[in-house]
Protein backbone atom coordinates (compact mmCIF):
# COMPACT_ATOMS: atom_id res chain seq x y z
CA UNK A 1 0.00 0.00 0.00
CA UNK A 2 1.34 3.62 -0.99
CA UNK A 3 1.48 5.27 2.49
CA UNK A 4 1.70 9.10 1.28
CA UNK A 5 4.36 11.20 3.44
CA UNK A 6 3.77 15.64 3.73
CA UNK A 7 6.83 17.32 4.64
CA UNK A 8 6.66 20.52 6.46
CA UNK A 9 8.46 22.88 3.72
CA UNK A 10 11.53 21.70 1.97
CA UNK A 11 10.73 18.01 0.77
CA UNK A 12 14.62 17.53 1.21
CA UNK A 13 14.49 17.78 4.32
CA UNK A 14 12.03 14.94 4.56
CA UNK A 15 14.48 12.18 3.12
CA UNK A 16 15.56 10.87 6.87
CA UNK A 17 11.52 10.57 7.42
CA UNK A 18 10.91 8.68 4.35
CA UNK A 19 14.04 6.32 5.01
CA UNK A 20 13.16 5.55 8.75
CA UNK A 21 9.18 5.09 8.12
CA UNK A 22 10.71 2.82 5.38
CA UNK A 23 12.04 0.61 7.59
CA UNK A 24 9.45 0.16 9.97
CA UNK A 25 6.66 -0.14 7.83
CA UNK A 26 8.68 -2.75 4.64
CA UNK A 27 5.52 -4.04 3.39
CA UNK A 28 4.28 -0.76 2.12
CA UNK A 29 5.30 2.05 0.23
CA UNK A 30 6.08 5.22 1.95
CA UNK A 31 6.63 8.36 -0.69
CA UNK A 32 6.52 12.21 -1.14
CA UNK A 33 2.37 13.25 -1.19
CA UNK A 34 3.76 15.24 -4.73
CA UNK A 35 4.84 12.11 -6.00
CA UNK A 36 0.89 10.87 -6.59
CA UNK A 37 -0.91 11.88 -9.36
CA UNK A 38 -4.01 13.85 -8.87
CA UNK A 39 -6.26 10.15 -9.51
CA UNK A 40 -4.10 8.98 -6.58
CA UNK A 41 -4.76 11.27 -4.58
CA UNK A 42 -8.78 11.34 -4.40
CA UNK A 43 -8.14 8.22 -3.20
CA UNK A 44 -6.05 9.12 -0.15
CA UNK A 45 -7.78 8.04 3.29
CA UNK A 46 -4.55 8.77 5.86
CA UNK A 47 -1.39 10.31 5.46
CA UNK A 48 1.60 11.06 7.41
CA UNK A 49 2.23 14.57 7.45
CA UNK A 50 5.42 16.75 9.25
CA UNK A 51 3.13 19.99 10.25
CA UNK A 52 2.97 21.46 6.52
CA UNK A 53 2.70 25.07 6.45
CA UNK A 54 0.91 25.48 2.71
CA UNK A 55 -0.80 22.14 1.23
CA UNK A 56 -4.25 22.26 -0.40
CA UNK A 57 -5.84 19.89 1.82
CA UNK A 58 -8.54 20.15 -0.85
CA UNK A 59 -7.02 17.57 -3.00
CA UNK A 60 -7.49 14.82 -0.77
CA UNK A 61 -11.57 15.09 -0.63
CA UNK A 62 -11.59 10.85 0.69
CA UNK A 63 -9.00 12.11 3.98
CA UNK A 64 -9.67 10.25 7.20
CA UNK A 65 -6.87 10.39 9.03
CA UNK A 66 -3.58 12.26 9.93
CA UNK A 67 -0.68 11.37 12.04
CA UNK A 68 1.26 14.32 12.44
CA UNK A 69 5.36 14.32 12.84
CA UNK A 70 4.92 17.28 15.70
CA UNK A 71 3.76 16.83 19.20
CA UNK A 72 2.13 20.10 18.38
CA UNK A 73 -0.75 20.91 16.07
CA UNK A 74 -2.30 24.09 16.46
CA UNK A 75 -0.79 25.11 12.24
CA UNK A 76 -2.50 21.85 11.39
CA UNK A 77 -5.78 21.89 12.68
CA UNK A 78 -6.33 25.59 11.85
CA UNK A 79 -6.29 24.21 8.19
CA UNK A 80 -8.91 21.23 8.43
CA UNK A 81 -12.42 20.26 9.80
CA UNK A 82 -11.70 18.40 12.93
CA UNK A 83 -15.24 16.62 12.37
CA UNK A 84 -14.56 14.96 8.86
CA UNK A 85 -10.73 15.06 9.72
CA UNK A 86 -9.88 13.00 12.94
CA UNK A 87 -5.98 13.84 13.62
CA UNK A 88 -3.14 12.11 16.08
CA UNK A 89 -0.20 13.63 17.60
CA UNK A 90 2.69 12.42 18.43
CA UNK A 91 3.19 10.70 21.91
CA UNK A 92 7.17 10.42 21.69
CA UNK A 93 8.51 9.06 25.90
CA UNK A 94 12.07 10.58 23.40
CA UNK A 95 10.50 13.45 23.26
CA UNK A 96 9.23 13.88 26.51
CA UNK A 97 13.23 13.32 28.34
CA UNK A 98 15.02 15.40 25.99
CA UNK A 99 12.25 18.60 26.81
CA UNK A 100 12.78 17.32 30.61
CA UNK A 101 16.55 17.79 30.24
CA UNK A 102 16.09 21.25 28.30
CA UNK A 103 13.86 22.22 31.48
CA UNK A 104 16.06 21.40 33.68
CA UNK A 105 18.96 22.85 32.38
CA UNK A 106 17.62 26.36 32.23
CA UNK A 107 15.95 26.03 35.04
CA UNK A 108 19.31 25.65 36.49
CA UNK A 109 20.68 28.25 34.51
CA UNK A 110 18.48 31.05 36.08
CA UNK A 111 19.20 29.04 39.36
CA UNK A 112 22.41 29.64 39.65
CA UNK A 113 22.81 33.44 38.18
CA UNK A 114 24.63 32.44 34.92
CA UNK A 115 23.37 35.32 33.05
CA UNK A 116 24.40 37.79 35.97
CA UNK A 117 28.08 36.13 36.28
CA UNK A 118 28.49 36.31 32.38
CA UNK A 119 27.83 39.91 32.74
CA UNK A 120 30.22 40.58 35.19
CA UNK A 121 33.02 38.87 33.58
CA UNK A 122 32.53 41.17 30.72
CA UNK A 123 33.42 44.16 33.40
CA UNK A 124 35.87 41.80 35.49
CA UNK A 125 33.86 42.03 38.50
CA UNK A 126 34.43 39.60 41.28
CA UNK A 127 31.49 39.68 42.98
CA UNK A 128 29.69 36.43 44.94
CA UNK A 129 25.87 36.02 45.13
CA UNK A 130 23.24 34.02 47.55
CA UNK A 131 21.16 31.73 45.45
CA UNK A 132 17.94 29.58 46.74
CA UNK A 133 18.45 25.83 47.09
CA UNK A 134 16.58 23.32 44.94
CA UNK A 135 14.36 23.00 48.17
CA UNK A 136 14.17 26.93 48.39
CA UNK A 137 13.12 27.40 44.73
CA UNK A 138 9.66 27.69 43.52
CA UNK A 139 9.11 26.21 39.81
CA UNK A 140 5.63 26.55 38.40
CA UNK A 141 5.17 24.59 35.53
CA UNK A 142 2.34 26.04 33.25
CA UNK A 143 0.52 23.13 30.84
CA UNK A 144 1.22 19.56 32.57
CA UNK A 145 -0.08 17.75 29.61
CA UNK A 146 2.78 14.38 28.64
CA UNK A 147 5.76 17.14 28.10
CA UNK A 148 5.10 19.44 31.58
CA UNK A 149 3.95 16.45 33.95
CA UNK A 150 7.56 14.85 32.84
CA UNK A 151 9.17 17.67 33.47
CA UNK A 152 7.56 18.60 36.48
CA UNK A 153 8.18 15.11 38.07
CA UNK A 154 12.27 15.54 37.47
CA UNK A 155 12.17 18.88 38.70
CA UNK A 156 10.43 17.48 42.35
CA UNK A 157 12.61 14.21 41.93
CA UNK A 158 15.81 16.99 41.87
CA UNK A 159 14.35 18.38 45.36
CA UNK A 160 12.23 21.43 43.66
CA UNK A 161 9.58 22.74 44.95
CA UNK A 162 7.07 22.17 41.99
CA UNK A 163 4.17 23.32 41.39
CA UNK A 164 2.03 22.47 38.05
CA UNK A 165 -0.94 24.01 36.36
CA UNK A 166 -3.41 23.54 33.75
CA UNK A 167 -6.81 23.56 31.97
CA UNK A 168 -8.46 21.26 33.51
CA UNK A 169 -8.63 18.35 36.31
CA UNK A 170 -6.05 15.72 36.99
CA UNK A 171 -5.51 13.09 39.15
CA UNK A 172 -2.53 10.88 40.16
CA UNK A 173 -0.09 13.09 39.32
CA UNK A 174 3.39 13.14 41.84
CA UNK A 175 3.69 16.93 42.49
CA UNK A 176 1.12 19.14 43.50
CA UNK A 177 -0.87 20.50 40.90
CA UNK A 178 -3.78 23.29 40.30
CA UNK A 179 -6.35 23.79 37.26
CA UNK A 180 -8.31 26.81 36.13
CA UNK A 181 -7.77 30.62 36.12
CA UNK A 182 -9.06 31.75 39.19
CA UNK A 183 -5.47 29.46 40.83
CA UNK A 184 -3.13 30.21 37.72
CA UNK A 185 -2.41 33.73 39.91
CA UNK A 186 -1.77 31.32 43.28
CA UNK A 187 0.38 29.36 41.45
CA UNK A 188 2.50 32.27 39.87
CA UNK A 189 2.59 34.72 42.53
CA UNK A 190 5.38 33.35 44.78
CA UNK A 191 7.31 31.34 41.63
CA UNK A 192 11.23 31.86 41.50
CA UNK A 193 10.87 30.56 37.81
CA UNK A 194 7.51 29.82 35.37
CA UNK A 195 7.99 26.72 32.94
CA UNK A 196 5.45 27.61 30.13
CA UNK A 197 4.55 24.17 28.46
CA UNK A 198 0.87 25.42 27.35
CA UNK A 199 -0.27 23.87 24.14
CA UNK A 200 -1.72 26.94 21.89
CA UNK A 201 -5.17 27.35 21.72
CA UNK A 202 -7.71 30.39 22.09
CA UNK A 203 -8.12 29.92 25.84
CA UNK A 204 -3.68 30.25 25.88
CA UNK A 205 -3.56 32.71 23.39
CA UNK A 206 -2.00 35.84 24.77
CA UNK A 207 -2.23 33.90 28.93
CA UNK A 208 1.03 35.76 29.56
CA UNK A 209 -0.20 39.22 29.84
CA UNK A 210 0.53 42.42 31.65
CA UNK A 211 -1.97 41.29 34.27
CA UNK A 212 -0.59 37.94 34.70
CA UNK A 213 2.82 40.04 34.76
CA UNK A 214 1.33 42.51 37.40
CA UNK A 215 0.77 39.37 40.11
CA UNK A 216 4.15 38.39 40.20
CA UNK A 217 6.03 39.03 43.24
CA UNK A 218 9.42 37.92 43.41
CA UNK A 219 10.81 38.67 39.97
CA UNK A 220 10.56 35.09 38.80
CA UNK A 221 12.84 34.33 35.61
CA UNK A 222 10.45 33.00 33.27
CA UNK A 223 10.74 29.77 30.29
CA UNK A 224 8.94 29.57 27.24
CA UNK A 225 9.40 26.24 25.26
CA UNK A 226 5.40 26.08 24.36
CA UNK A 227 4.50 28.39 21.45
CA UNK A 228 5.44 32.31 21.32
CA UNK A 229 2.03 33.15 20.75
CA UNK A 230 1.43 32.11 24.52
CA UNK A 231 3.19 35.63 25.62
CA UNK A 232 2.44 38.96 24.54
CA UNK A 233 5.64 40.00 23.39
CA UNK A 234 4.25 44.11 24.49
CA UNK A 235 3.50 43.07 27.93
CA UNK A 236 6.78 41.05 28.49
CA UNK A 237 8.88 43.84 27.30
CA UNK A 238 7.35 46.06 30.21
CA UNK A 239 7.63 43.37 32.48
CA UNK A 240 11.17 43.51 32.12
CA UNK A 241 11.37 47.12 31.83
CA UNK A 242 9.48 47.18 35.46
CA UNK A 243 11.70 43.80 36.76
CA UNK A 244 8.28 41.84 36.79
CA UNK A 245 10.40 39.66 35.06
CA UNK A 246 14.04 38.85 35.72
CA UNK A 247 14.97 37.00 32.57
CA UNK A 248 13.58 35.06 29.85
CA UNK A 249 14.56 31.92 28.14
CA UNK A 250 12.58 32.18 24.96
CA UNK A 251 12.54 29.13 22.62
CA UNK A 252 9.69 29.94 20.64
CA UNK A 253 8.11 32.97 19.02
CA UNK A 254 4.89 34.14 17.21
CA UNK A 255 7.19 34.85 13.71
CA UNK A 256 10.02 32.02 13.18
CA UNK A 257 12.46 32.66 12.57
CA UNK A 258 12.53 35.43 14.79
CA UNK A 259 13.20 38.67 12.35
CA UNK A 260 16.67 40.35 13.01
CA UNK A 261 14.33 43.99 13.84
CA UNK A 262 13.04 42.20 17.27
CA UNK A 263 13.96 43.91 20.35
CA UNK A 264 14.18 40.53 21.79
CA UNK A 265 18.16 39.39 20.24
CA UNK A 266 19.50 42.69 21.24
CA UNK A 267 17.56 42.56 25.01
CA UNK A 268 20.03 41.84 28.12
CA UNK A 269 17.58 40.15 30.13
CA UNK A 270 15.96 37.73 26.91
CA UNK A 271 18.03 34.50 25.73
CA UNK A 272 16.74 33.87 22.28
CA UNK A 273 17.19 30.44 21.35
CA UNK A 274 16.52 28.79 17.90
CA UNK A 275 13.61 26.58 18.46
CA UNK A 276 15.80 24.01 19.55
CA UNK A 277 14.57 22.73 23.25
CA UNK A 278 13.07 19.51 22.09
CA UNK A 279 13.59 17.89 18.59
CA UNK A 280 11.62 15.37 17.38
CA UNK A 281 13.91 12.47 17.02
CA UNK A 282 12.73 10.71 13.49
CA UNK A 283 14.06 7.90 14.30
CA UNK A 284 11.67 6.87 17.65
CA UNK A 285 9.07 8.87 16.11
CA UNK A 286 9.05 6.69 12.92
CA UNK A 287 8.78 3.59 15.04
CA UNK A 288 5.72 5.12 17.22
CA UNK A 289 4.42 6.00 13.99
CA UNK A 290 4.61 2.85 12.12
CA UNK A 291 2.96 1.31 15.02
CA UNK A 292 0.17 3.28 15.29
CA UNK A 293 -0.32 3.00 10.93
CA UNK A 294 -0.26 -0.73 11.12
CA UNK A 295 -2.67 -0.96 13.51
CA UNK A 296 -4.78 1.20 11.91
CA UNK A 297 -4.26 -0.69 8.75
CA UNK A 298 -5.35 -4.26 10.31
CA UNK A 299 -8.04 -3.13 12.23
CA UNK A 300 -9.00 0.32 11.32
CA UNK A 301 -8.18 1.25 14.74
CA UNK A 302 -7.11 5.22 15.29
CA UNK A 303 -4.69 5.92 17.99
CA UNK A 304 -5.56 9.09 20.63
CA UNK A 305 -7.00 11.46 18.55
CA UNK A 306 -6.98 15.71 18.97
CA UNK A 307 -10.23 16.91 20.81
CA UNK A 308 -11.85 19.02 18.39
CA UNK A 309 -13.73 21.09 21.58
CA UNK A 310 -9.95 21.36 23.04
CA UNK A 311 -8.06 21.73 20.02
CA UNK A 312 -5.10 19.36 21.32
Amino acid sequence: MIIPFIPHSKERDASVWLSHLQTYLPDHQICLISELSDAQKVDVEFVVAANPKDFDWSTLPKLKWIHSTWAGVENLISQIDLKQVRVTRLKDPDLAQVMSESVLHWVMHLQHLVVQYAEQQQHQVWQQHTRLSNREYNVAVLGCGELGSHAATALQTLGYKVTGWGNSAKQGLPFNYQYGLKQLEEVVAQANCIVLLLPLTDATRGLINRRFFDGLERSPGIINFARGAIIDEIALKEALVKERISHAVLDVFEKEPLPPSSWMWRHPSVTVLPHISAPTNPLTASKIIASNVSKYLLRTEVPEIVNPNRAY
